[in-house]
C-alpha cells in the first residue's frame, strides 16, 4: 500500500500540472438553489477522514435530509462506513463506482484534498452545480470557489472554512460532541479502564523505538493498569516485538483483530489512549477518550488534539516539524525528533493524564 501511495503522489507531481494546462479556470459562482445532494471527495488516510466528521455532523444538524456521498480510498473507507452521516460511498479504485459518479448530479461537490491535483482534475469533470476546494496550486482552476489553505491552522478548522462557503457553520469545535460512530457488536471482551496503545505510523520517521514501547507498557503494568495493543496488519510485526520484549505479560495484543467499529467501542470503555500522530489518535479524540500523543515530524498546531484531556509529547527539535501535505523528507538527523523522546517523559505524562 505504501508503494502504491508513493507512486500516485509521484504521478500527481509529474502529470498534474500538465493536465491543468488544458482546462479553463472555473468562473466564480454562488449556489442559487437549496442543497439536497452533496459529494465530498476525501483521498488520503484515516486521520484526515476522521477530522472531517465534526463538519459532517454539524452539516447534518443544519440540513437533516441532506444526502452526503463520499468519494474516498479503500484505506479510509472504514471511517465513513462507521458513521451514520454518509449515504453512499464510492472508491477511486473501483471502475464501477467512478462510472456511477459520472452519472450522478450534485448540488455541491467539495474536494477536501489539500494539495494533490488528481482529485481536483476529476472534480472538474463531475456533474455539480458548484465545486469547492483548496487554493494551493493549479488545482484551484477546477473550482467555482477556491478557499485559501492555512498551514498553521488546526485541520478541523481548515475543513470547516471550506464548507462555510456553502453552510452556516459555527466556529465552535465540537470534537467532544460524541457519539460519532455506530454501535458495534464486538467479538472481544476487555477490562474496563484499560490503557490503549497504538505504536504504529504510516511513515518510518514517525516511529518510536519498540524497546521503549515495551518499557513504557511495563511501567504502566506495574501501576496495575491492563494494557491493550491496537493496530492493523501493518502493525503486526512491531506489536509482536513489543510483546516479546515486555516483562508485563498482562498486555493484550489486539493488533489485526478489531474492526474500526470495535476499536471505537473499546475506546468507550478504556481509560486512556497512547499513540503516535495517527488516524487512530483522531478516532480516539472523537470517542472522547483522553490521549497522550507522540509527535515528531508532524505539526502539533495542525494535527495535535485540542483540550485539557489531551497531552502532546514533542521535543521541538530545530528541524521539526518537517511534514508537509502528508509527505516527510528523508531525515538527516537519525529521526532525533522521535528518538529523543524518553520513556520517563511519556510515562510521566501518562501518570499526569490518569490523575
Amino acid at each position: 500500500m505504501k508503494n502504491r501511495i508513493w507512486i500516485i503522489k509521484k504521478i500527481d507531481g509529474l502529470i498534474g500540472p500538465l493536465l491543468f494546462r488544458f482546462i479553463p479556470p472555473r468562473k466564480k459562482k454562488q449556489l442559487q438553489k437549496p442543497i439536497r445532494r452533496l459529494l465530498v471527495i476525501r483521498p488520503g488516510g484515516m486521520g484526515d477522514a476522521a477530522l472531517l466528521l465534526p463538519v459532517f455532523k454539524e452539516i447534518k444538524r443544519i440540513i437533516n435530509d441532506l444526502a452526503i456521498d463520499v468519494l474516498c480510498e479503500q484505506r479510509n473507507r472504514g471511517v465513513f462506513t462507521a458513521v451514520p452521516y454518509v449515504d453512499c460511498i464510492y472508491c477511486y479504485d473501483n471502475p464501477r463506482h467512478v462510472y456511477r459518479l459520472f452519472m450522478n448530479k450534485y448540488d455541491v461537490i467539495v474536494d477536501t484534498e489539500q494539495f494533490y491535483r488528481l482529485s481536483a482534475f476529476l472534480a472538474f469533470f463531475l456533474r455539480g452545480s458548484v465545486k469547492i476546494g483548496f487554493k494551493t496550486n493549479e488545482r484551484s482552476k477546477a473550482f467555482h470557489q477556491a478557499v485559501e489553505y492555512d498551514q498553521a491552522a488546526y485541520e478541523v478548522d481548515c475543513f470547516r472554512d471550506l464548507f462555510k462557503t456553502i453552510f452556516p457553520l459555527s466556529n465552535i469545535r465540537r470534537m467532544d460532541d460524541y457519539p460519532y460512530f455506530k454501535r458495534a457488536l464486538t467479538r472481544c471482551s476487555w477490562d474496563l479502564g484499560a490503557i490503549c496503545v497504538f505504536p504504529g505510523a504510516t511513515k518510518k520517521e514517525c516511529f518510536w523505538p519498540y524497546e521503549r514501547w515495551s518499557r513504557l507498557i511495563d511501567n504502566i503494568g506495574k501501576k496495575g493498569y491492563p494494557v491493550v495493543l491496537l493496530g492493523g496488519k501493518l502493525e503486526k510485526n512491531i506489536a509482536e516485538k513489543i510483546v516479546s520484549n515486555c516483562e508485563n505479560r498482562h498486555v493484550t495484543n489486539y493488533v489485526g483483530k478489531l474492526s474500526l467499529l470495535e476499536t471505537t467501542q473499546l475506546f468507550n470503555s478504556a481509560k486512556l489512549l497512547i499513540s503516535t500522530d495517527s488516524g487512530i489518535l483522531h478516532l480516539g479524540v472523537l470517542c472522547g477518550i483522553p490521549t497522550v500523543s507522540l509527535f515528531g515530524s508532524g505539526n502539533t498546531h495542525k494535527w495535535g488534539p485540542k483540550g485539557h484531556q489531551h497531552s502532546i509529547v514533542t521535543k521541538n527539535v530545530s528541524c521539526s516539524p518537517c511534514a508537509l501535505f502528508g509527505s516527510v523528507p528523508p531525515c538527516k538527523n537519525d529521526v532525533e525528533c522521535m528518538t529523543s523522546i524518553s520513556v520517563n517523559e511519556v510515562f510521566g505524562t501518562v501518570l499526569k493524564q490518569l490523575e
